[in-house]
């Protein structure tokens, strides 16, 4: 029976249509805007100017030039390479920050203000009403993009206050009234309601009396909407920059004779600190629950200085500055924070954010101590030592466990999760979980924030195999020891491998991360040899991945683990060995062909063929090479036809093809000044180590048009620029590789820009963004190594 056909079906396709056109321009604004503030964070923290430019580091503890040389103590900043924070900053022309040269003496120091337009008033008004409501869909990562530097800069408090007019009768009889401004603070009533008319006063009473500026984010603190905070974070607005007070009345100047630091350098050095940090939590995978807390925490000591300066001891006067615990430099109250009773020790901000990020990943307890009395040893604290056992809570059944129990109860752990996300939406909501609660697939912390790496790490590990294994080997390869100890310990298959055939001990080994490696090895105790060095798809084992990257330090514990003595031999050899100096092809014999000009209007600008890149040797050895690589099963859908690629995956971690091609990339590059495409030799090439093998050996495949992604090199955080094939086999008809102009026209012959025919030892090299194809393979096989490369200047 034929379906009846709806007549409201156009209209609802249509309608589905636009929305979902709608929702994937908002994707695509959304990942370009997150693109723009990792960049902006990771080129704003370049400069590695911080606080210790100010205090100097001696035997853990920080010390203050003695006499005179006080005086200069802030010339080091500018020396260090601390750039003076410009007198003026444009947000979209709204934010403008500049100093007086006249010192406001009411302020304790802080004479850095920023005086801003009316639009940028009518934006942060309208961002804390924002806060109030808790709207945190208001702070997307489009708008955090273009506002970052408003949202940053503190802004006078008076802008958390709303007037209200007062209407009161001057006479007996109410002829006359007399009509009065009524300051209120926003919020009130949500305030009092939620902490108390007593927390209300209090905070009425500091923010009219002391508080001068203030953030947006110490504003988000203030009323806890924590998940606002996350979104600034996320934002890239600056955790570090703070608001100031204003000290009125005759008060003394500091507690002793130090000279009075000039406050327009701590905001310099904040600034550029708050780079570092957001640096340090984006590279380092800080959680955004340990870092809400860490704001939290930082805050609640800042805070603790405000209400300390609102009722001073009788016997005492308020002071404008204080001395840091830590580094002993005068600090203005503004930049002071007073820790928790019963230590209540006073230190600078620089000191605090110092502290945190040169310590964070080494505390396994609360990540947010009393810095002095770690440094001043009031309570012991000892650091992880890199081969010691992890001293952290083991979850489950572990804490009553041999190392030999551990291998087998986190593998039933693993198995015992389901294996997709198909299976896991199948499954009943568990009945009870402390930390967590289920919302469909993901699962959030009830509380916002976390204080231990166990707590934060708890919701990052994933919930069904497959999700698991993906996070494993990316915290493994990140050296990230918490994430990869949580998820141990939520259960894993350490037999487990990647497509390159690599274990996480493995990649651990080849990377040089020795926390991650001493802590899986304590999971391997009891195993086998075999399993502990179980080999990738090129044969090689994670001792030889060590040996081969100089880690001796691994090398020397992996022998101890084995039991064997460190003069043992045991290195191994690669089916790649070293070349010598007579198999190696010398740069002249190499040909550069240009095929598309860097100065070209066409995404394929800066293409390039370079021809005898391989000697005999060195195709034979990588011929060798991709007969015992493993191949891939091709994909169920192609698998009927037969016309697909067979692939063979390989990670370089010899070394043997990156030499090849830079030897080839730095004869590209003199061929490039000869021709005056570029003016000098001098650049930074990358040759990312993970490669595919492609064998074409059926008559009739051809690649469909598109464009290639691009990786990003984890040791230096570049992401590649051009993709790269190597050609191992020649084909005389067919097998080309065509270079486009336009991707959505296809093949048609006047949309090619250049053909390339396989031939052995040929390298093509063409930007990631060109849309390119492969053409019908008629000789057979049709052989070559696919990979990505950073070129630098040859990109420009």
């Amino acid at each position: 029976m034929m379906k009846q056909q709806n007549p409201t079906d156009n209209g609802s396709s249509a309608s589905n249509n636009i929305r979902d056109c709608w929702g994937s321009a908002r994707e695509r604004a959304r990942l370009k805007a997150r693109f723009k503030i990792r960049q902006r964070i990771l080129v704003d923290s370049s400069c590695p100017a911080t606080s210790s430019s100010i205090c100097s580091e001696t035997n853990g503890s920080f010390s203050q030039p003695a006499g005179n040389d006080a005086v200069n103590s802030f010339a080091a900043v500018e020396i260090a390479g601390v750039k003076p924070r410009d007198e003026t900053l444009h947000t979209k022309g709204a934010l403008v920050c500049r100093t007086d040269d006249d010192k406001d003496e009411s302020r304790g120091g802080g004479k850095h203000y920023v005086d801003l337009s009316q639009q940028s008033i009518i934006l942060l008004q309208e961002a804390l009403q924002r806060i109030l409501l808790n709207n945190r869909c208001f702070f997307s990562l489009t708008r955090l993009e273009g506002n970052a530097v408003l949202y940053s800069e503190p802004f006078e408090s008076d802008l958390l206050y709303e007037i209200e007019d007062t209407t009161n009768n001057n006479n007996a009889d109410g002829g006359t009234t007399k009509t009065t401004p009524n300051r209120i603070l926003l919020g009130k009533e949500k305030l009092v309601s939620w902490f108390g008319p007593t927390f209300h006063d209090q905070l009425d009473k500091v923010l009219s009396e002391r508080v001068q500026t203030i953030t947006l984010l110490e504003v988000a603190l203030i009323f806890r909407r924590y998940g606002i905070v996350r979104a600034l974070l996320i934002g890239g607005v600056n955790p570090c920059l703070c608001g100031t007070l204003q000290m009125t009345g005759t008060t003394p100047d500091s507690d002793n004779s130090h000279v009075v630091v000039p406050p327009l350098d701590w905001d310099n050095a904040l600034e550029q600190l708050g780079s570092r940090v957001l640096r340090y939590f984006l590279e380092q995978l800080v959680p955004l629950s340990m870092q809400t807390y860490i704001l939290k925490r930082a805050f609640e000591f800042k805070y603790r200085t405000w209400t300390n300066s609102l009722s001073p001891p009788p016997s005492s006067s308020i002071m404008k500055q204080k001395t840091c615990v830590l580094c002993q430099q005068m600090t203005p109250l503004s930049y002071l924070l007073c820790m928790d009773i019963p230590c209540s020790h006073e230190i600078c901000q620089l000191c605090f954010w110092n502290n945190m990020v040169d310590s964070l990943d080494e505390r396994d307890g609360n990540v947010v101590p009393c810095f002095a009395c770690v440094h001043l040893k009031e309570f012991k604290t000892e650091k992880l030592d890199p081969l010691a056992p992890s001293t952290a809570t083991p979850e489950g059944d572990y804490s009553q466990l041999l190392n030999e129990s551990r291998f087998q109860l986190t593998r039933e752990k693993f198995f015992a999760m389901p294996r997709d996300g198909v299976e896991l939406k199948q499954q009943p909501a568990p009945k009870s979980q402390p930390l967590s609660k289920p919302r469909g697939k993901k699962k959030y912390l009830e509380t916002p924030f976390a204080s231990t790496w166990a707590q934060a790490v708890t919701l990052s590990v994933g919930n069904s195999q497959d999700v698991r294994r993906e996070r494993f080997f990316t915290y493994v390869e990140r050296g990230a020891v918490h994430y990869v100890q949580g998820c141990l310990e939520a259960g894993m298959d350490l037999e487990a491998k990647n497509e390159y055939g690599q274990t996480g001990l493995y990649m651990a080994a080849w990377r040089g991360h020795l926390r991650v490696v001493h802590l899986l090895l304590q999971y391997y105790a009891g195993c086998p040899t075999t399993t502990i060095l179980a080999t990738a798809n090129d044969g090689t084992t994670p001792l030889y991945a060590a040996q081969q990257h100089g880690h001796l330090v691994i090398v020397n514990l992996f022998m101890s683990h084995l039991g064997l003595s460190p003069s043992t031999t045991t290195q191994e050899e690669s089916v790649l060995c070293p070349a010598n100096d007579d198999e190696l092809r010398s740069s002249e014999s190499l040909h550069v062909s240009t095929l598309i000009r860097c100065s070209e209007d066409h995404p394929g600008a800066g293409s390039y063929t370079i021809d005898g890149v391989l000697s005999e040797v060195e195709l034979q050895k990588l011929l060798a090479l991709w007969k015992r690589l493993p191949t891939e099963s091709p994909p169920s859908a192609k698998k009927k036809s037969g016309l697909c690629s067979v692939r063979s995956y390989y990670c370089d971690v010899d070394q043997f093809i990156a030499r090849i091609l830079l030897r080839a990339l730095a004869a590209l590059s003199e061929n490039q000044v000869k021709n005056n495409e570029i003016k000098t030799t001098e650049d930074l090439f990358i040759v990312l180590p993970f490669m595919r093998f492609l064998s074409y050996d059926k008559a009739g495949i051809r690649l469909a048009p598109h464009v290639d992604l691009n990786r990003v090199d984890l040791e230096s955080g570049i992401r590649s620029t051009h993709s790269f094939l190597l050609y191992l086999t020649d084909c005389h008809v067919g097998g080309e590789t065509s270079l486009l102009k336009d991707l959505s026209r296809g093949s048609e012959e006047d949309n090619i820009t250049a053909r390339v025919k396989p031939k052995a030892g040929r390298l093509l090299l063409f930007p990631h963004v060109c849309p390119h194809e492969g053409e019908v393979v008629v000789d057979v096989p049709k052989l070559l190594i696919r990979g990505e490369v950073y070129l630098g200047t040859l990109t420009k």
